[in-house]
């Protein structure tokens, strides 16, 4: 019996560390830079983030599943005009073909974090998790004023898609 429950413990201990290899070699496929959040006036219920993301990894990627301890929901949106109206919808499944940029940026598409559970700060840095088919990855979005989003935008290079 006690060599049964060793074996099962070993088991359990070896299959944690493949998994975790696994996780970790994904991981390194996919850099995300140029991350921000904005901030609106007081009294909003949403907002927007944007990110770059990179697949270094030669097969394509699936962002599926967007979280955040910040909002009620997170979602990606596309902007498209409609009868002369600037309009948004939910993208349910994104893909990063193996080598493709993907910029996530204001007037496209974008990150929305919806029903926000406190107003932002200047400065203070809200959680996003992305979960691309086997993992996931966490990334810390620094708040930014959306009366300062030009300063910053003119201070960084931001890289562009390579479809």
């Amino acid at each position: 019996m006690f060599i049964q429950s060793l074996l099962g413990v070993a088991m359990a201990v070896l299959l944690c560390q493949v998994t975790l290899a696994t996780d970790k070699a994904l991981n390194s496929d996919i850099s995300i830079t140029n991350a921000s959040i904005r901030i609106l006036p007081p009294g909003q219920q949403n907002t927007a983030a944007f990110i770059t993301l990179h697949n270094h990894g030669d097969k394509p990627l699936y962002l599926h599943k967007l979280s955040s301890s910040f909002a009620n929901k997170v979602e990606i949106h596309y902007t498209f005009l409609a009868d002369g109206m600037s309009k948004m919808r939910e993208s349910k499944n994104v893909s990063l073909k193996a080598g493709e940029t993907l910029v996530f940026s204001p007037g496209q598409q974008h990150i929305m974090f919806i029903g926000l559970k406190k107003t932002l700060s200047e400065g203070e840095n809200v959680d996003l998790k992305l979960c691309f088919g086997d993992f996931c990855q966490q990334v810390n979005l620094p708040a930014i004023s959306v009366l300062n989003e030009n300063i910053n935008k003119n201070s960084h290079t931001h890289p562009h898609h390579s479809r």
